[in-house]
């Protein structure tokens, strides 16, 4: 019985091929291999859905003025010019809080905006450089001028600023998601 049906699979590719019909690879497959076939289908597909677990969100923003350049870079960013910066602060948790004043919250929205604004503010109309970028006599300078200097370890690229953002934030105790930092936004 067995071979009769691989015989009658056999003889219905060849009368569909005869006819210029292409057969699809799964009919040549026994009923219970099939079966099997779409059995793993499906359960991947939940398993997949149930992988995916909640996630609810909360996202702030805030932007500061700032002036930096890039030290040893090849390209226009290696002179001193200002951006708008603009950072997006994503935090998120599988299960909501159950303490009393955080009761159904990820985390409490007003003392989220305030700490990014406080990490904005202290980066406001600076000029932010990265560490031994300028010779000691020019930063002397700049500093007797009364002018606001930010020195860093890291180049102060949009991509440092978000490592920098989101450790900060991390630190403070947010389950941070991810950090967006923009120059100059449009």
């Amino acid at each position: 019985m067995y071979k009769n049906k691989i015989n009658q699979n056999k003889i219905t590719t060849k009368l569909l091929h005869a006819k210029g019909k292409t057969m699809m690879w799964w009919f040549r497959l026994p009923r219970f291999s099939l079966f099997l076939l779409v059995w793993h289908a499906v359960i991947l597909t939940l398993s997949f859905f149930n992988w995916r677990k909640k996630m609810y969100t909360l996202k702030t923003e805030a932007s500061f003025d700032s002036a930096h350049f890039l030290a040893g870079y090849e390209g226009k960013c290696s002179n001193i010019h200002g951006h708008r910066w603009k950072i997006i602060v994503e935090v998120s948790k599988e299960v909501l809080s159950n303490e009393i004043q955080t009761r159904g919250m990820v985390v409490d929205f007003g003392t989220l905006k305030s700490d990014l604004r406080q990490l904005a503010d202290q980066l406001d109309h600076a000029l932010i450089i990265e560490k031994d970028s300028l010779k000691l006599s020019t930063l002397q300078a700049l500093l007797e001028e009364g002018f606001r200097v930010i020195t860093f370890e890291f180049r102060p690229t949009a991509e440092n600023f978000s490592k920098y953002i989101y450790d900060e934030m991390q630190n403070k105790g947010y389950p941070v998601k991810q950090v967006v930092v923009y120059e100059t936004p449009e």
